[in-house]
């Protein structure tokens, strides 16, 4: 290690750390960062830790302070580590036997795919890491990382976020993260058609872009019946949407064909007369893709129909895209299509293949 920062949090902080050099203030997860007794102590070099105001509160995250670690602080290039970030010290060692996997709520605006790296360590010895990749730009979303049969050994998390690459202290290279916790390793199947959003062993992870504000709710009309509320806030882009489900899509394609392509989605908007895409593509590649809008025809719930034989103008139609071996394993709808956002608030449910 070249250099050690450690950024004080309060006065009592300051005076632990003056006798702790080389550690950060003991914890226990979990962790919310809300208390005013938590600090960062950063490594190497080219990373600043530090509490601040949460930037975003949103559905997904309404704590009042956040984490935040920037990449790309060193005063000089050089000084930059690939590897830079901060790190935390725990009061106990962690003990992965029953609770093995650790969550973080994480807020960023780097592109979606970006490695974050959580690293445990003890001071000395080996050290065991995880790497997982945000499926989220521009919105809180939580991530896991599975430390399934790690030994007892480590009381230290390391945040190494954007690992391998150098931080420019950009917004891109800024991270915020929240609510860390140690929790059981929970055993859910990808999606698949149709959705319904109400068994437990399924993993409705939504992912949002452009904006958008998506969870899994109570139906504002049932409260027994399970849905996704979706807000388009303002300030949200005009093609702000959410991915139903993981990047990873459905187990299986969508079986659509030439006679046999529509989609229904049941849907709750605010008014009619609001245009909604649904647009269908290859996880593995984002060029086999096919779009079609249509729009609300009153306040409430209402089952809405997409056929993907009427494609959005300008965009490939589903026949040249079959004809040239398109396949479509995921599902993304867009409220408002085309219009920047209102705080907008929409929920969808049910979401089915037509055959």
């Amino acid at each position: 290690m070249k250099r050690i920062r450690i950024q004080s949090i309060n006065t009592l902080t300051i005076l632990c750390l003056f006798f702790m050099t080389t550690s950060s203030v003991a914890q226990n997860l979990s962790i919310n960062f809300e208390n005013g007794n938590v600090s960062l102590v950063d490594y190497d070099d080219g990373g600043t830790g530090t509490i601040v105001d949460n930037p975003r509160a949103m559905s997904t995250n309404l704590s009042s302070k956040v984490a935040k670690i920037v990449r790309g602080t060193g005063t000089l290039l050089e000084d930059n580590d690939a590897w830079a970030g901060s790190k935390m010290t725990l009061e106990n060692k962690l003990n992965f036997e029953a609770l093995k996997c650790i969550t973080m709520k994480i807020y960023t605006t780097a592109p979606v795919g970006t490695k974050l790296t959580l690293k445990l360590e003890n001071g000395s010895g080996p050290s065991e890491q995880e790497d997982v990749f945000t499926r989220a730009s521009g919105t809180w979303h939580t991530l896991t990382w599975d430390f399934s049969g790690t030994p007892p050994d480590y009381n230290e998390i390391v945040f190494m976020f954007d690992r391998d690459r150098v931080g420019d202290g950009s917004e891109n290279s800024t991270f915020y993260f929240d609510d860390i916790r140690h929790v059981a390793k929970k055993i859910q199947f990808q999606i698949d058609l149709p959705v319904t959003f109400d068994e437990s062993r399924f993993d409705y992870t939504t992912t949002d872009f452009g904006g958008n504000e998506s969870s899994l709710v109570n139906d504002p009309e049932d409260e027994n019946n399970k849905v996704i509320k979706v807000v388009k806030p303002r300030g949200a882009a005009s093609w702000a949407g959410t991915t139903i489900g993981t990047e990873d899509g459905f187990v299986n394609n969508i079986p659509l064909t030439t006679s046999n392509s529509i989609m229904t989605v049941r849907v709750w908007a605010e008014r009619a007369g609001i245009p909604v895409m649904l647009k269908v593509e290859n996880s593995n590649n984002a060029t086999q893709n096919c779009e079609t809008v249509t729009n609300t025809n009153s306040r409430g719930w209402q089952l809405m129909s997409f056929d993907f034989s009427n494609e959005r103008t300008g965009t490939q139609s589903l026949e040249v895209g079959l004809a040239n071996g398109s396949t479509f394993n995921k599902a993304s709808l867009f409220f408002n299509y085309g219009r920047d956002g209102n705080q907008g608030t929409y929920y969808f449910d049910d979401v089915t293949f037509v055959n």
